[in-house]
């Protein structure tokens, strides 16, 4: 009796279907996950991909008690790391106060809002709207807001504290850098001579390419760039010593200038009201907002859906790419957009 056997190409195209079949299915099946994810998944009915979830922390005296829902709260928001990274930026933080008005928080439960930061600066734009968001949010809703420093708040955490009515620091905090910077901007052109490569950049309008590093620069190269940040910079001198006004502005622009200061330092020249851990920032508060008895803190945190998560992890998989950064320790969504930068960064 003779066995038929199969020849390497035959075996070869099989291998090559069954895993074609295989990964179809593969692919299927997410697909299937990510529609009911899509569907299924709580979020705002615009669409928001991510759900919130309310956390009760311990209040000034450790206490963590789930209480009634008519008791007050007092918000906790954390402004820790990066302004303008994926966890801290407009968006996120415009979500959470948007959560407090909503669910078991409605019929104004928010009797106060204590920031929490830790934070080195980062992105104008990011900065300057949480700024403008808190202030609102105090004044529509006519609660006081502290703030409690715990580690750093520097330059655009400085710019959001000064939403706040009075700011806390810890022994062990560091103050200010109210400043604005860009760059650094590189020029490639001398490498490039001896290397002998060429660069051809295709523009329309003037200074369209401005800074390009494979051309030499010009005598007025930059210009509108710095324009830009002494504009900047004015704002946010303005917004300090608009809402701290023991800050003098001429000893801010001449002397301060965008330097870090010791908590001491910092009450000295009018940076923070008082030295003082989280508890007593937020004793402080409770008395400000005359909450009488019982009362919660709550954190809002932020988790993305199902299907924000799958789209994240199998996007580059499933184009056969795998991705690989170098970090430049400046967590930014958009780095390219946010050149312009209230960062502490030494």
């Amino acid at each position: 009796m003779q066995i038929a056997r199969e020849s390497i190409f035959v075996s070869a195209i099989r291998s090559l279907i069954n895993s074609f079949f295989a990964m179809l299915g593969i692919l299927i099946g997410l697909a299937i996950i990510l529609m009911f994810s899509l569907f299924g998944s709580k979020g705002s009915e615009f669409g928001d991909p991510g759900k919130t979830k309310m956390v009760i922390v311990p209040d000034a005296d450790g206490n963590r008690v789930h209480l009634p829902p008519t008791a007050p709260v007092v918000l906790k928001l954390k402004i820790h790391g990066v302004i303008g990274s994926d966890k801290l930026n407009t968006d996120t933080i415009q979500s959470t106060l948007l959560s407090t008005r909503e669910g078991v928080l409605k019929n104004d439960r928010i009797k106060a809002i204590l920031l929490d930061i830790d934070s080195p600066g980062g992105g104008v734009t990011d900065s300057d709207n949480i700024y403008r968001m808190l202030k609102e949010y105090k004044k529509k809703h006519d609660i006081p807001i502290y703030a409690s420093v715990n580690g750093l708040c520097a330059s655009g955490g400085m710019m959001i504290a000064c939403a706040a009515e009075e700011i806390y620091s810890t022994e062990s905090g560091i103050i200010g850098s109210v400043g604005v910077r860009s760059g650094p901007f590189f020029n490639f052109v001398g490498f490039m001579d001896k290397v002998g490569v060429e660069a051809k950049t295709l523009t329309a309008g003037k200074n369209k390419d401005t800074l390009n590093p494979f051309r030499k620069w010009g005598a007025t190269e930059g210009e509108e760039i710095s324009a830009i940040g002494a504009y900047d910079y004015k704002y946010f001198v303005d917004v300090v010593v608009g809402n701290r006004p023991r800050i003098d502005r001429k000893k801010l622009i001449n002397e301060y200038g965008a330097g870090i200061f010791d908590p001491s330092k910092a009450k000295e020249y009018g940076y923070i009201d008082e030295i003082g851990d989280a508890n007593e920032a937020l004793k402080a508060l409770v008395t400000k907002a005359k909450i009488e008895g019982d009362y919660q803190v709550i954190e809002i945190h932020h988790y993305p859906s199902i299907a924000a998560q799958l789209l994240e992890s199998s996007t580059s998989l499933f184009r056969g790419k795998v991705k690989h950064e170098i970090s430049d320790g400046i967590d930014l969504r958009d780095k390219h957009g946010h050149f312009r930068l209230y960062l502490f960064q030494p």
